[in-house]
């Protein structure tokens, strides 16, 4: 990753402000993330797809190992990783189309 030292000012109104943050939130990045994403052309929806895969991945991990102690019922466990794998798929082939269609 790329070491980002130089600092940008920006101003703004408190109501201004505070929308900035909740935009930000609802794309799951940073302040800074989001404002360079959004500056640069870039696609938040991308960023936050990327994320809620990761944090899909994470729980599938969890759901394994959970399985593998025989915590959870065979048959749910196999359910709920078929729909754990079809989500994941979903969301890369959005995620693909969305920056293509920005490219």
């Amino acid at each position: 990753m790329r070491e980002r030292t130089v600092h940008l000012a920006l101003r703004a109104t408190p109501a201004e402000a505070a929308l900035i943050r909740h935009m930000a939130d609802a794309a799951m990045l940073t302040t800074s993330s989001y404002l360079r994403t959004i500056a640069l052309r870039g696609d938040t929806r991308v960023a936050r797809l990327q994320t809620l895969q990761a944090e899909l991945r994470r729980q599938g991990g969890l759901l394994k190992h959970l399985a593998a102690r025989g915590q959870l019922d065979r048959s749910a466990v196999e359910l709920a990783l078929t729909q754990w794998r079809a989500t994941i798929q979903h969301i890369a082939e959005v995620a693909d189309a969305c920056q293509s269609h920005h490219a």
